[in-house]
């Protein structure tokens, strides 16, 4: 693993066998400690920096795929089939996607005066492929050698799609609110940075299901996220229910993800 940046020297054979014995560190990945004290060391930036090219050449790979095995049968299916006129997201204020492929805007966008704002980039531009925060990324002296891994950082580096992060939470004589629908996404702690967000400010919110046995799934990853006291609260200040997907019907103010 990781052997781009050194070299083997030499080996042994035992048995027609071949066991390695010394490697040293290639040159371009190393850097001199005090100039004129030939003292040699490994540079980590430039094999962070080399491992950050990998993936974001693995990214390119990514989209490449999806466009022609995702997006172009889309394309095409939008051509020959008929999608009805009017659905339930005529009413939906806002929509947010996690996806890279534009599947929710072949299907429904027409029938929809909203935008789908990508939050991970689309396969057409830059996507946001890394890891997701956790407890580390909150301390006061951050170590940020590895920054560049993190969704969060690539968000803002790959300027994303940022709609998700407006409020735009308009009160009209204190009776207005948000309801917040959440359909195809796992409630996974990976996107927990943008959902916590959502889910606290959100006045209701619907999470839709296609069986049974998914609901213990998500009340399961929204403990993970919340942690218990404050799922409760969600509960119980919040109005948390499930709803069977076929059965869904927005309000004059839904915010779809």
């Amino acid at each position: 693993m990781f052997d781009f940046y050194y070299n083997l020297i030499n080996s042994t054979h035992l048995n027609g066998a071949s066991r390695e014995q010394t490697k040293e560190v290639k040159k371009e990945y190393c850097i001199e400690k005090l100039s004129g004290s030939k003292i040699i060391e490994v540079d980590r930036r430039k094999i962070i920096s080399k491992l950050y090219d990998e993936l974001r050449e693995f990214a390119k790979l990514l989209q490449l795929y999806l466009e022609i095995f995702v997006e172009e049968p889309l394309i095409k299916m939008e051509e020959q089939t008929h999608f009805p006129v009017e659905n339930i997201y005529w009413n939906v204020d806002r929509i947010i996607s996690f996806n890279y492929t534009s599947t929710f805007e072949y299907l429904y966008d027409r029938c929809s005066n909203v935008a789908t704002g990508h939050v991970h980039g689309t396969v057409l531009k830059d996507i946001v492929l890394g890891v997701n925060p956790d407890k580390y990324d909150e301390i006061e002296n951050l170590d940020t050698a590895f920054i560049q891994f993190k969704k969060y950082y690539q968000r803002v580096f790959l300027k994303a799609d940022e709609s998700y992060l407006k409020n735009e939470t308009i009160y009209e004589d204190g009776s207005k609110s948000i309801e917040l629908y959440i359909s195809g996404h796992s409630l996974d702690v990976t996107d927990s940075d943008i959902l916590k967000d959502w889910i606290t400010r959100a006045d209701q919110i619907v999470i839709c299901y296609h069986n049974e046995s998914a609901v213990g799934g998500y009340i399961e990853n929204l403990i993970s996220m919340f942690g218990k006291n404050e799922f409760d609260n969600i509960r119980r200040d919040q109005k948390l229910t499930f709803i069977k997907q076929e059965k869904l019907e927005f309000s004059d103010t839904g915010w779809f993800i």
